[in-house]
């Protein structure tokens, strides 16, 4: 025991004394990353959309299509051109990001109880613009479209009471429980705080193994890790998950605190999913560097393995939607179970049972990789040729 506190002082020596850039780089360059990306999306919410009409009719229906547009809390009616390319220059120079053209007929179409029509070109490129700007036409169509059925039916002496039936027979209530407002602190930052997470833990524990190794600093304690390799590796490791705690904590109560994020779970739940996806990801550093014993490789395999990581974790593609072969790479990742931890008790209500299910299976992720990649690294240690090797 008194090795394995030896261990963790010698750990904690390197960070502080031998190599304070590496301390730089566990617990202020994620905290950099961080803030970084809250800068980027501190406007929380995009809830008006810039958008010019053109109005080709210029009469009382067509006017009131604008005044709706206007009305619309999705939608900033931002210009008026008098003509498509003149539109054309705003929406190239993404001034805007839709162009509604009211057809010329327009008003004429509707006092003669004709459909008339309405040219949107969207900007789709930016999903969550696209996406509101979709959600505020549809809006906009059926209550306009509503209101000139009611008039139709009531030309053909169709009472008012029964004129709302007619025009629309089904009705959806539309009640959007979560993230109603398409917020991109729920949206993106909660998501990329796993995948922030992830790689650093990774690089970090790759580098602190491989380094020990390849500087032959290791020699000093190689019988310790001979004889008791998973002791002697989980005891480096431990300063790492302790100081990658500390930044998912400072992160986390960033967002609560001056993000309002909801803390609508068991905010123990998330923080015991923390503690078992670091102890994931930390494992993964060791199995790498076990694999690998050579630096460059491993760190280049830390990257594959954690970099592309964010588009996998089902935040904004479904995982159920992606090939089998994406499914089966998401599930291999502990950053797609603490990222679904973090959305069931932090966005959500909140289900125990669920939030226990995905700890469980980083847990065991975490035991295979630290038991196999322990037994890997200390057999590098056994031959004097694999100690000093190129880094």
């Amino acid at each position: 025991m008194r090795k394995f506190f030896y261990l963790i002082k010698r750990e904690i020596n390197f960070l502080f004394y031998t190599k304070k850039s590496r301390l730089f780089f566990a617990l202020i360059y994620p905290l950099i990353m961080f803030f970084i990306l809250l800068a980027v999306f501190s406007q929380k919410a995009i809830l008006k959309v810039p958008v010019a009409v053109i109005d080709n009719s210029r009469g009382v229906y067509a006017r009131e299509f604008v005044r709706a547009v206007k009305a619309s809390p999705y939608l900033d009616l931002k210009y008026t051109p008098q003509n498509m390319q003149e539109a054309k220059k705003l929406f190239l120079a993404t001034k805007v990001y839709a162009l509604l053209e009211i057809d010329k007929d327009y008003d004429k179409n509707l006092n003669k109880s004709y459909g008339a029509n309405i040219l949107a070109l969207v900007n789709n490129q930016y999903l969550l613009m696209g996406g509101n700007v979709g959600k505020a036409l549809t809006q906009i169509s059926a209550e306009l479209s509503n209101r000139h059925k009611i008039k139709f039916l009531s030309k053909q002496g169709i009472s008012s009471s029964y004129s709302d039936l007619f025009t629309s027979p089904i009705k959806v209530s539309e009640n959007i429980l979560y993230n109603p407002q398409m917020n991109y602190v729920y949206f993106l930052v909660l998501g990329l705080v796993p995948a922030l997470l992830q790689i650093f833990i990774c690089l970090s524990i790759t580098y602190s193994l491989l380094y020990e190794l390849k500087t032959r600093r290791a020699k000093k304690i190689k019988p310790y890790i001979l004889e008791h390799p998973y002791q002697a590796v989980f005891a480096k490791s431990i300063v790492y998950l302790a100081i990658y705690l500390l930044v998912f904590m400072v992160m986390l109560f960033t967002l609560i605190i001056f993000f309002d994020l909801p803390l609508r779970g068991n905010l123990l739940l998330v923080l015991l999913g923390a503690v078992v996806f670091c102890l994931c990801s930390a494992g993964a550093g060791v199995f790498i560097s076990g694999a690998t014993n050579n630096l460059r490789i491993a760190m280049s395999a830390c990257a594959v393995y954690g970099a592309p990581a964010f588009a996998y974790y089902g935040v904004s593609f479904p995982i159920e939607s992606m090939p089998l072969l994406a499914q089966l790479w998401a599930y291999f990742l502990p950053g797609t179970y603490l990222n679904r931890i973090m959305v069931n008790e932090i966005i959500r209500s909140g289900a125990a049972a669920v939030s226990l299910h995905e700890i469980l299976i980083m847990l065991i992720f975490a035991l295979i990789f630290f038991f196999s990649g322990a037994k890997l690294y200390a057999r590098w240690f056994k031959d004097e040729k694999y100690m000093g090797a190129k880094l």
